[in-house]
């Protein structure tokens, strides 16, 4: 075979190598060793059920203390800030599109697990994507971790029946 025909072979080994569905891959952005693998699903917009995933929520005390150490807090605003998180909930969690993360003001639970199951399952009926099949279960922790840094433990925390998406001035 000629140097071209090696040369278009191997871009097409490449191709078709990249051009794998997004579900076959995690996104690993953590700092720190990455969890265990955790099964991938493909991500259809309200496909999946609650009970489907595999992903358990850490302990409420494990995601506070998380959300006081630096490091995971980096990690959390880190991933937050490359992924479309900031996109709805603006760059400094004031909201938009979708709801104020800063405030006392949860629509799904404000304890630190709910907002774990939250990212994991997603609100597909909100337009909130189904997070737990792309992302490791470590990020989605240090999200957490980055969200809860922004509030105390014990904090009163009010239930939000509805809300209505604004366009957010910066």
């Amino acid at each position: 075979m000629s140097r071209a025909g090696w040369l278009c072979f191997a871009a097409g080994v490449l191709l078709a190598a990249g051009c794998s569905s997004f579900s076959d891959r995690k996104v690993e952005l953590a700092v720190s060793a990455p969890a265990p693998a955790v099964p991938t699903m493909p991500v259809v917009a309200g496909a999946i059920s609650r009970s489907a995933l595999p992903i358990e929520p850490p302990s409420n005390a494990e995601l506070w203390q998380l959300s006081r150490d630096s490091e995971a807090v980096s990690a959390g605003q880190k991933a937050f800030t490359l992924s479309s998180c900031r996109t709805c909930h603006g760059p400094t969690l004031t909201g938009g599109a979708a709801p104020n993360l800063v405030d006392q003001r949860w629509l799904h639970g404000g304890t630190p697990s709910e907002v774990f199951q939250t990212i994991v399952r997603g609100v597909p009926s909100r337009g909130m994507p189904t997070w737990g099949p792309a992302l490791d279960p470590t990020v989605i922790k240090q999200i957490v971790a980055f969200i809860f840094s922004h509030h105390r433990e014990g904090e009163p925390i009010e239930k939000q029946e509805s809300f209505t998406p604004f366009t957010p001035v910066y």
